[in-house]
């Protein structure tokens, strides 16, 4: 895919957030200080790590910090 046919699919970061999520990884909230455009492009690409939510086994939190 061109850059120009990928940029019309991403147009800001909320829009490279959910392709993050819609890829399976487990990324913090959209409000945290650690999401930016070039986490989300890295993890994209497997330079950076980010774990996956079939690797992970969330259980609740009965009384959240």
């Amino acid at each position: 895919m061109s850059s120009e046919a990928f940029a019309g699919f991403v147009a800001n970061l909320a829009d490279l957030y959910d392709l993050a999520k819609r890829n399976g990884f487990y990324v913090p909230t959209k409000t945290s200080s650690a999401i930016n455009e070039l986490m989300l492009v890295n993890v994209l690409h497997g330079n950076y790590w980010c774990p996956k939510y079939q690797d992970l086994k969330l259980k609740p939190c009965v009384k959240p910090p």
